[in-house]
């Protein structure tokens, strides 16, 4: 017989409980992922920018002023608001990756900015973006480590 934890029987820990300020966040995040703009930034980010485009190449197909461009700074501010939020625990992260933000497209952007920082001597740019895709990856193996440990 396999013992069922607190987790497991829809009990969380009173460190994982959430208050209702924190579903409020989570709410209002959602409401600008599905807004306008950040909607239209993402269908742009499925087709526009390749994988491992460097920062020239992304700066001579999407120039400032473009619309390519505003739809990245977009993208991005979207990102680094969301990873400085659930940085300072603003935003939980069982809360928000749970439901649905735990693929930040960092992979696509990682290029441009690790180029963009060197070049302009910026290293904090899109630090909170990265890092926030970095949890999202390891918040998602976890679960699925307890998850497989849970079916044996």
């Amino acid at each position: 017989m396999i013992p069922i934890t607190t987790h497991m029987a829809g009990k969380m820990p009173s460190s994982k409980r959430f208050r209702p300020e924190d579903a409020q966040v989570l709410l209002s995040v959602m409401q600008i992922l599905f807004s306008d703009p950040i909607v239209k930034a993402e269908r742009w980010w499925r087709t526009g920018p390749k994988k491992d485009m460097n920062l020239e190449e992304f700066e001579t197909k999407f120039p400032r002023g473009s619309e390519g461009h505003e739809n990245f700074i977009n993208l991005v501010c979207f990102w680094e608001t969301v990873g400085s939020l659930t940085r300072k625990g603003l935003l939980k992260e069982d809360l928000s990756f749970d439901t649905f933000l735990d693929s930040p497209p960092w992979i696509k952007a990682e290029r441009i900015f690790k180029e963009m920082r060197e070049r302009d001597k910026r290293p904090l740019e899109a630090v909170n973006f990265e890092w926030v895709a970095l949890r999202a990856k390891q918040w998602i193996q976890k679960k699925e480590k307890l998850r497989l440990r849970s079916k044996s």
